[in-house]
């Protein structure tokens, strides 16, 4: 058919929302990475990109992130599928399907992950959460679900009240014993 289809998945400051705690933070540590790359910087050294990779800040050079984004391209259309999405494939079957043979990580031990939707019901809330799911299960974690009252756009609920007794939230935690937590959506301010 020879149509060119792209997929943009779109952040919520693209759809006009105010920055959340996370994205000011990460602003900021990519910004001292780039000061510190360009006073590191000599003619003989190549225009570096940052970026993040497995929560971590990336400092690489430039043209290899460009080389990698045209062999894709090349694979493409050489028609060459299995080449183009050899890295994103795995990701996409570890957020998409369950795998019954999931086995923990090497010295990972499982973990309770508990996930919780904050703030006004959006696009996005419960297709963030079933790929949380499957991704927790396949790296042998269980989800919990942690329903927080109204009901709406997301299939645990959520709300928009602000949290006034932390300690109680703290002991809920402990008491079911949720060792992480995951927290989607967000309004301001959020106390949790």
């Amino acid at each position: 058919m020879k149509i060119d289809t792209r997929i943009t998945t779109l952040g919520h400051i693209k759809r006009g929302g105010s920055p959340c705690v996370y994205d000011r933070c990460l602003a900021t540590i990519q910004s001292v990475e780039a000061v510190e790359a360009a006073l590191r910087a000599t003619p003989d050294i190549p225009s570096p990109m940052i970026g993040i990779r497995a929560n971590k800040i990336t400092c690489e050079p430039l043209m290899d992130a460009v080389k990698l984004t045209h062999q894709g391209a090349e694979a493409i259309k050489e028609k060459n599928f299995r080449r183009a999405m050899e890295d994103d494939y795995e990701t996409y079957l570890s957020t998409t399907l369950i795998n019954d043979n999931a086995q923990s990580l090497q010295g990972n031990h499982s973990l309770k992950i508990g996930i919780i939707h904050v703030g006004a019901p959006t696009g996005g809330m419960n297709a963030a959460t079933r790929v949380a799911v499957r991704f927790t299960i396949n790296r042998d974690h269980k989800p919990i679900a942690i329903y927080n009252g109204l009901s709406g756009g997301s299939e645990l609920g959520t709300n928009k009240t602000e949290v006034d007794d932390l300690g109680m939230v703290a002991f809920q935690l402990q008491k079911q014993g949720i060792n992480a937590l995951l927290i989607i959506g967000s309004f301001k301010p959020i106390l949790l």
